[in-house]
C-alpha cells in the first residue's frame, strides 16, 4: 500500500494547508517583486499570520513592526484564507 492511502485525512489536510500558504505566500512575493504591492501591502497582509517573519525579512519591513510574540494579546493565526488577486 502507498504512503499516500496511508495519511489520515489530518495529514492530508495539514499538507493541503501547507502547501496553500507556501503559495501565498510565493504569490504575495511576486505581487510585491512586480511592485503591484507595497512594503505596507505586505505588512497589512501577513501582520500576526505564521508567515509574518519570512514576508516581513522579503519586503524589508522593520522588526519592531512585527508581533510581539511574548505578548499574549497578540495570537498567531492562519490567516491564509486570503485569496490574493491581482488589482
Amino acid at each position: 500500500m502507498s504512503r499516500l492511502l496511508k495519511l489520515s485525512n489530518k495529514e492530508i489536510a495539514d499538507a493541503v494547508k501547507l502547501l496553500t500558504k507556501e503559495a501565498t505566500t510565493n504569490k504575495i512575493k511576486e505581487y510585491y517583486d512586480n511592485e503591484d504591492f507595497n512594503s505596507d501591502d505586505v505588512y497589512d497582509i501577513s501582520k500576526g499570520t505564521t508567515k509574518e517573519d519570512e514576508l516581513f525579512d522579503y519586503a524589508e519591513i522593520p522588526d519592531y513592526l512585527k508581533t510581539d510574540k511574548d505578548n499574549k494579546v497578540y495570537e498567531k493565526t492562519d490567516n491564509f484564507d486570503i485569496i490574493v488577486e491581482k488589482l
